[in-house]
């Protein structure tokens, strides 16, 4: 049926320089066989040459949908990006293709700096903040999950208006890292303005009773504790035991 058909649509296409019998042909081939890539690979050549763009996005959309191959399947989803980013002048119609990329691979840097910057612009900052969650449950170490979980803490305070959430997003930041000097600053600003000292000096004193292997981290976690007790909270007879430790 495939030969069949795509012979008929070479001939319009190729022999008669019928181009829409030509499309409705391979169409046709692609209501029986959805997965042809012969006859996608002909409606993408034909929407191409006339310079039809969103056929030609809707017919990788198809092809997207009839790979399997993880890598190929990218490719054709960088390709439709592109198509809006270019020949059809509206990057944001990109983005549902670069959140699939980051569907199939995670740590793809490309389409995660891209729709980065498509949902800031579009001021869209819950979609943002999971992207930044997406990548941040992907990473592996701290150095990658601190700056990107400091991202999600400035999004929520000042375009969500969340400042517990911002707060929450920090403390996983200085728990990954208690030597960054940056996140302890922003911890203690948004401490003071949420009042949450209790639940943070809580945490600190779980993990050091869980025991901290790191020196310079559990250096950095006593000083920490100390200079909020004594500075902060008022009570510099309880910073004792950190010094001491």
């Amino acid at each position: 049926v495939e030969a069949l058909y795509m012979e008929m649509g070479s001939i319009h296409e190729l022999q008669l320089q019928q181009e829409e019998d030509a499309v409705d042909t391979y169409n046709r081939l692609l209501e029986v066989q959805p997965a042809s890539l012969a006859a996608l690979d002909a409606l993408e050549r034909i929407h191409r040459s006339r310079e039809s763009w969103q056929d030609c996005v809707d017919t990788l959309e198809a092809r997207a949908k009839a790979i399997v191959d993880s890598d190929e399947h990218v490719g054709v989803l960088l390709t439709i990006a592109s198509l809006w980013s270019t020949e059809m002048e509206d990057p944001d119609g990109a983005t549902s293709a670069f959140e699939r990329v980051l569907e199939l691979q995670p740590q793809h840097e490309q389409a995660f700096t891209q729709l980065e910057s498509l949902h800031r612009q579009a001021e869209r900052w819950d979609a943002l903040v999971d992207a930044y969650v997406g990548r941040i449950e992907e990473a592996h170490d701290a150095a990658t999950k601190v700056p990107l979980l400091v991202a999600v803490a400035q999004i929520q305070e000042e375009h969500l208006g969340d400042p517990e959430q911002a707060f929450a997003a920090l403390q996983v930041a200085w728990e990954e890292d208690f030597t960054n000097e940056t996140t302890v600053a922003e911890l203690e600003r948004l401490a003071e303005n949420t009042g949450e000292w209790n639940e943070l000096l809580q945490s600190a004193n779980a993990m050091l009773k869980e025991g901290i292997e790191d020196e310079s981290a559990k250096i950095a976690l006593c000083l920490s504790c100390a200079r909020w007790y004594g500075d902060k909270l008022g009570h510099p007879e309880y910073a004792i035991p950190y010094y001491q430790q």
